[in-house]
């Protein structure tokens, strides 16, 4: 199982604290990026961490800033003191457009926060050249792991979720391309949910598609997330997947 030094993208809402928490109680200090208006929820956190016996580091940034994004692995290192060995792409935007309503604009802001960002922090592992091992029969094993979180419907069209849709599809070819470059140093997996935490009441309220109206949706199980990101932990075999973890549609 991969050790060392975690970096998670906004850790204070539901699915990166628990994701933030269990790396922790693997042996993992951790690295957590978090934006400006999330600064006062991270003292429980950081405090929960550091009684696991890790270290733990607060970056308050915006990742729509790709001089910023570009070096904040390497900051993370210089902080927790080492190669950050696994990287979870949690952060993202999801706000409802359809044809008539999307723009340039929220066509960027989805490529931006959903792809963009985790393309610049994908670089940036590569380019910590992380050593590969041997299993002991002359197989090379991966010493890192990159596990994007996608919180929003692929596979299946919808009307009310156009650019982030397309964002989301294009980070599932991120993960794929991208795990036949880093191999063996780095695997690199996805795990697919039906719809974010952050989305769930506002869906319920909203009747751009009458579907998504009426729908009695439940937010992701965190601890669903946690247990897929130990699958990929401890599968040293397993790169280039996406695991969903919700039942209600088939993702393909």
């Amino acid at each position: 199982m991969i050790t060392g030094r975690a970096l998670v993208t906004r850790a204070t809402d539901i699915i990166g604290r628990a994701v933030a928490l269990s790396l922790a109680e693997s042996g993992f200090d951790v690295a957590l990026q978090i934006d400006g208006d999330e600064a006062s929820e991270t003292d429980d956190l950081l405090a929960q961490i550091r009684s696991k016996g890790r270290k733990a580091a607060v970056f308050e940034l915006s990742l729509l800033d790709p001089d910023t994004v570009a070096i904040l692995i390497d900051q993370a290192r210089d902080v927790l003191g080492g190669d950050i060995t696994v990287l979870v792409n949690n952060a993202a935007e999801y706000a409802q457009d359809g044809m008539d309503s999307a723009t340039a604009d929220s066509f960027d802001a989805h490529i931006a926060a959903n792809l963009k960002t985790p393309f610049l922090l994908t670089k940036s592992m590569e380019a910590q050249k992380l050593p590969v091992g041997e299993d002991g029969t002359g197989e090379p094993t991966p010493s890192g792991l990159i596990v994007n979180i996608i919180g929003q419907q692929v596979g299946k069209a919808t009307t009310a979720h156009l650019t982030s849709s397309m964002a989301a599809a294009g980070l599932v070819a991120l993960t794929r391309s991208s795990a036949l470059e880093l191999a063996p140093g780095v695997r690199v997996n996805a795990i697919a949910m039906d719809h974010s935490v952050r989305e769930v009441r506002e869906l319920q309220s909203q009747t751009v598609d009458p579907w998504l109206a009426t729908r009695p949706f439940e937010p992701p199980n965190p601890q669903e997330i946690v247990e897929a990101l130990t699958f990929f932990l401890k599968t040293p075999v397993v790169t280039g997947q996406v695991l969903s973890v919700e039942g209600r549609k088939k993702f393909v």
